[in-house]
């Protein structure tokens, strides 16, 4: 705000423009007809479904295609809706510019940071009207704002394009890791397509010799956060990983005294619920001493002629997991009983075709992660050339903005 261009002016957000919230609908004026209501996930992507209501609203409640709308709850962010014709939610502002309204749109973006930092409240943070209205800014000349919100629309598009390439990279990688444990199994084995070359033998018969256990029954009450085991529990047991999520203990003598079974590094471990059913990590040497709740079932094999890691990307299969499904029971929290688990049959060729299949699948997998790594770090620099550009622009330094350019 200091040492503004020749013509600029120091002002605020309220005195730009008209900031209209939306309706509050009540769940039970939702319906199937009528037009969409506009709430903050239909805008930022989590959620692509609408309800709708049949029913007349004040106009300064309708939006219409290139509307600006403006989040101020949970999410903050400035969009401009594309969609059809539909009625706007609360928590949710229509912008209603006194300004160009291209060069609003890239101001009230380039004050996210500032809007979010000025952010309140607990569980869903929110700003609110006033300290909204209250954020200073600078504003050029009517016919600067047109040059800026022109150049900086040839310059965003640019980013925007390799957002665009970032994107199709990031669903490369989601299709090369869904691909990778199917796709290698029915090249090397057969299974995914139903002609298995190798005998079938069930999870059983795997641990026969080693160990096929559930987890221990573990009460709050037994627990201690200052204890040396560690109680791993559902949601540390991932696809193909240990996700490393949870922070409960045990002390010894608790661990004596319900008898629990301790982990050892390479125990498969196999989630008997929760989506996706079966999914299956092996334990880290990482893990130190610990062991798991009930819902999940822990594998130790015995034999020499058997893989782990084999194992656990066979289970992690989408063939293993149609069969652990239709085995499974429940209706709001589907759960297969380790009885039936053990019944689930996987193909088992000689050791070095398992150690093939596990080579390939991790070569996908590595090059899976390259390019989520790739991804995260372009996604940052795009990120923050999109807001340098708006700084510089909305300062008046942005080459090709300026007067005469």
């Amino acid at each position: 705000m200091n040492n503004l261009p020749s013509g600029w002016q120091r002002t605020t957000m309220g005195r730009l423009g008209r900031y209209q919230d939306g309706r509050a609908f009540a769940s039970r004026e939702w319906g199937m007809t009528g037009r969409p209501i506009i709430r903050i996930q239909n805008l930022t992507g989590s959620g692509t479904g609408f309800n709708y209501y049949d029913g007349a609203v004040e106009d300064r409640h309708v939006v219409r295609p290139g509307d600006v709308l403006v989040s101020w709850a949970a999410t903050l962010g400035v969009f401009v809706w594309d969609g059809p014709e539909g009625v706007l939610n609360q928590h949710i502002y229509k912008v209603d510019s006194h300004i160009d309204g291209r060069f609003h749109r890239y101001l009230i973006e380039s004050k996210l940071a500032e809007m979010r930092s000025q952010a309140h409240g607990s569980g869903i943070v929110h700003i609110t009207k006033g300290r909204f209205d209250a954020i200073p800014v600078a504003l050029p000349p009517r016919d600067e704002q047109q040059r800026i919100a022109r150049a900086l629309e040839g310059q965003l598009d640019r980013v925007d394009a390799g957002r665009a390439a970032i994107g199709r990279a990031t669903q490369l990688s989601r299709r090369l890791r869904s691909a990778a444990v199917d796709g290698v199994l029915a090249s090397r084995t057969g299974w995914a397509s139903g002609t298995a070359r190798y005998p079938m033998i069930t999870l059983n018969a795997l641990a026969a010799g080693g160990l096929f256990t559930d987890g221990d029954w573990v009460e709050s009450k037994d627990q201690d956060p200052a204890g040396s085991i560690r109680l791993t529990q559902l949601a540390d047991v991932g696809t193909g990983a240990f996700r490393d999520r949870s922070d409960r203990w045990l002390n010894a003598d608790q661990a004596r005294r319900l008898n629990v079974t301790l982990l050892e590094a390479g125990d498969l471990l196999i989630a008997r619920m929760a989506h996706p059913i079966a999914r299956c990590c092996l334990v880290p040497e990482t893990v130190g001493r610990a062991a798991t709740v009930v819902d999940v079932s822990v594998v130790r094999l015995a034999r020499r002629d058997v893989d782990p890691r084999y194992v656990m990307w066979a289970l992690n299969s989408s063939s293993f997991r149609r069969s652990a499904l239709a085995a499974s029971s429940g209706t709001t929290r589907r759960r297969i009983s380790r009885r039936n688990l053990g019944l689930l049959e996987i193909p088992v060729p000689p050791r070095e075709v398992q150690e093939d299949v596990v080579d390939d699948i991790e070569q996908y997998l590595s090059a899976a992660d390259a390019i989520d790594r790739s991804s995260v770090l372009a996604e940052g620099k795009a990120s923050r050339l999109r807001h340098a550009l708006l700084q510089a622009a909305l300062s008046g330094r942005l080459e090709g903005a300026r007067a005469g350019e």
